[in-house]
């Protein structure tokens, strides 16, 4: 391969290279980036405060009323 040949490479790489960190969003959607990843992992840190019967209590649906669900048929 040529010197010709070898810089058109590189060219082409580091063009390549600036498009998609453009396309990314370049250094605020880096930081945007970082901070919403900070903020995930703040969250999956804390504690689940609820015991398993505050969550059983917090997802209890009363049955709607009807023949099939009250007994009596009301």
């Amino acid at each position: 391969m040529s010197i010709w040949g070898i810089v058109i490479v590189v060219v082409a790489v580091v063009v390549i290279a600036a498009l998609l960190f453009v396309l990314r969003g370049g250094r605020e959607g880096r930081a945007t980036r970082k901070e919403l990843r900070r903020l995930r992992n703040d969250e999956n840190r804390d504690p689940d405060t609820y015991s398993a019967a505050e969550l059983r209590r917090n997802m209890y649906m009363p049955p709607m009323p009807g023949k099939d669900t009250t007994p009596g048929g009301v």
